[in-house]
Parts: structure tokens; C-alpha cells; sequence
């Protein structure tokens, strides 16, 4: 009898896995949509890096690492305000954990790093307020 609920507790827990991940059109369509919002910030004369890592997993459910790199002396708060308008702006979803992290790439000591939490409703509405709904 043990042995029987054994085998069902790793059948439930290998489904409960599978559930998490993302699907092969997914994961194509997410790293496209992550692939044009590294675009757009490579656009700004003061980037010359950028890095977005989008994680849809059972270790990291619908979270967004950007990683912006900028050069010496550029402003980094509006480069972070600009990397969230253009996340929150995406069509990249699910999302509710983000990371921006904007960082002299000449000067390690100088960073902006924002931990959002996009099912925050005071957050959320702060955002709709500056760039309008999320347009998924």
C-alpha cells in the first residue's frame, strides 16, 4: 500500500511540474517579445548592454530579469524608468515579478536596481497612471 501511494505522490508531483512550464510556442513567442524590448532600449545613445531574461517556471513563475548596462556617467534612474515603461508596455505575459537593474558599466559601484511586483494593485495603478493598461 505504501509503495502505491508513493508511485502517485511522483506521478502528481511530475504533473505539477509539466503544468508549470511553458509550451515550445510560448517560449518561442516570449523570447521574441524579449528580443524586441532589448531592441528598443539598445536604441538609448547611453546603452550598450542590455540582457532580458523572462522565466516562466516552477522556480521562477512569470518573472523578468532586465539587466541594462550603460555607459560612463549616463543617468541611470531614467534608464530605469524607461526599462519599466517599455516591460510594462510589452506584450510579455505572464508577468508579475520584475527585476531592472541598470548599472555603469565603467563603475560597478554605481547602480539602480527596482524589484516590481506587476499584481500589485498600487503598483499597477501607478503604472496605468504614467504609460496606460498593459496592453495583455
Amino acid at each position: 500500500m505504501n509503495r502505491r501511494w508513493a508511485l502517485i505522490a511522483v506521478v502528481l508531483v511530475f504533473l505539477g511540474i509539466a503544468g508549470c512550464a511553458q509550451s515550445p510556442e510560448d517560449r518561442e513567442q516570449n523570447n521574441a517579445v524579449t528580443e524586441r524590448m532589448e531592441a528598443v532600449l539598445a536604441e538609448n545613445p547611453d546603452v550598450v548592454r542590455t540582457r532580458l531574461t523572462y522565466q516562466n517556471n516552477i522556480t521562477a513563475g512569470k518573472s523578468l530579469d532586465a539587466s541594462v548596462g550603460v555607459g560612463k556617467g549616463a543617468d541611470l534612474a531614467p534608464i530605469a524608468e524607461e526599462t519599466i515603461k517599455v516591460i510594462w508596455t510589452s506584450e510579455l505575459a505572464p508577468l508579475r515579478n520584475v527585476t531592472v537593474y541598470v548599472w555603469d558599466t565603467t563603475d560597478d559601484t554605481r547602480h539602480d536596481e527596482r524589484r516590481l511586483n506587476f499584481e500589485d494593485a498600487a503598483l499597477t495603478a501607478e503604472l496605468e497612471g504614467k504609460y496606460g493598461p498593459r496592453p495583455v
